[in-house]
């Protein structure tokens, strides 16, 4: 597949899910602001965005979902063009995404969501999500994305503030962070694990 080079601009996700008649019947968009790779990789901190631009995304998405006849989930993944403004469709992923608790803690609780839809054949539309509200994939996306990010002093600051939600950790439920732990404990003495993970 060959695309047109869409230059260095904000990123953006709609996150959807269609019921069987390809109608949509939930929705978040969310905004990328930290990635590992820092070159392009999967979000370690991301916001719910309602603004003008999230709205074309969300029409661009959901026009070309529903000519797909699709049914259940999926994730459009823009970027905004610098030169026009203009969001550009980057590629659709027919599975759940990485930042998932974002969504579910914005209001839209998607696996349920699934669920009922399978379960009774329809749900109610849930297209109102909160905006601004930010989640970061701290162990170890945020992390190595300060090690490898340039200007370190100046990210700082932004990477000591601990004012948005986790995707794991939690002090209500310690366990997926545990389970975190013991998963990548035997990769510690792994060279080529460690090379792959500290890729730019």
């Amino acid at each position: 597949m060959i695309q047109e080079y869409i230059p260095c601009g904000e990123e953006l996700g709609v996150y959807t899910l269609f019921n069987f008649d390809s109608k949509p019947r939930a929705v978040t968009v969310q905004r990328r602001l930290r990635s590992y790779p820092v070159s392009g990789g999967p979000s370690t901190l991301r916001e719910t965005i309602r603004n003008e631009t999230s709205e074309k995304a969300m029409k661009i998405a959901f026009k070309l979902l529903k000519v797909m006849e699709w049914v259940g989930v999926a994730m459009v993944e823009f970027r905004i063009d610098a030169r026009d403004g203009i969001p550009k469709l980057m590629e659709v992923n027919p599975r759940f995404w990485g930042s998932l608790e974002l969504s579910i803690l914005a209001g839209v609780d998607f696996p349920y969501l699934l669920y009922k839809m399978i379960m009774d054949g329809d749900i109610e539309p849930a297209l109102d999500y909160k905006k601004e509200v930010k989640c970061r994939w701290l162990l170890p996306g945020d992390i190595l994305w300060f090690l490898s990010a340039p200007n370190k002093l100046k990210n700082l600051s932004g990477f000591l503030k601990f004012d948005a939600n986790y995707d794991i950790i939690s002090l209500d439920d310690p366990m997926p962070t545990l389970g975190f732990m013991l998963a990548t404990a035997r990769y510690l003495f792994d060279k080529q694990m460690w090379k792959f993970v500290l890729r730019r």
